[in-house]
């Protein structure tokens, strides 16, 4: 009987490809890993809700406007986003290399629509290898407002992003930070109020 192949290091060569296999299924694809990341970093610049996000298709994208458009939404009307540079960068890269198969932005593996519950267990570990805890999906969506709201931007306009009935709903997530409320009051110190201009307000005679 012919003796098995054996490797330099002694090791025959079927046990050598087992255990190669076993050590790379500790390692997560590397696509897996970029369309993760791509997905992180696209809502927190769009502010998508998740299943308009993983439910968003090429066919609602327009790389020459720039702006991508929601059909499905929990108001129920459309609505268009406009894409910066960070959003418009992943999806050219994407459309490169885009499954003609599949008409979805975001795919899973299996070039299937990506499952949610996934996703969250992928977000969950990512946000754990960086140590950031108590991390939620909607948290990307919450952060993409509250950057608007404290860099000034009008609250209407980060409703209709947002896809909101009215306004009220938008308050819950323009939230600021004890410093942006620092900054707004240092504007007013600036301005220089004491008793005597204050004097010379005419609305301050009302009390």
């Amino acid at each position: 009987m012919q003796a098995r192949n054996r490797t330099a290091n002694g090791d025959n060569e079927a046990g050598a490809g087992q255990t190669g296999t076993h050590a790379k299924r500790g390692k997560e694809p590397c696509s897996r890993r970029h369309e993760r990341r791509d997905i992180i970093i696209f809502d927190l610049h769009t502010g998508l809700r998740q299943d308009e996000l993983l439910s968003l298709q090429w066919g609602r994208v327009n790389l020459f406007n720039k702006t991508i458009i929601i059909q499905e939404t929990k108001s129920g009307k459309p609505r268009t986003i406009p894409l910066l540079e960070t959003a418009l960068t992943i999806l050219t890269e994407k459309a490169k290399v885009r499954n003609l198969k599949n008409d979805l932005v975001f795919l899973s593996i299996a070039m299937t629509k990506i499952d949610c519950h996934n996703l969250i267990r992928a977000l969950n570990t990512a946000m754990g290898k960086a140590g950031i805890q108590d991390l939620h999906f909607h948290d990307l969506r919450h952060t993409f407002a509250t950057r608007l709201a404290q860099r000034g931007y009008d609250i209407g306009k980060i409703s209709m992003l947002l896809g909101h009935y009215n306004i009220s709903m938008t308050q819950r997530y323009t939230h600021h930070n004890i410093e942006s409320l620092r900054d707004g009051m240092q504007i007013s110190e600036k301005s220089g109020y004491n008793l005597a201009t204050v004097g010379e307000n005419k609305d301050i005679s009302n009390g």
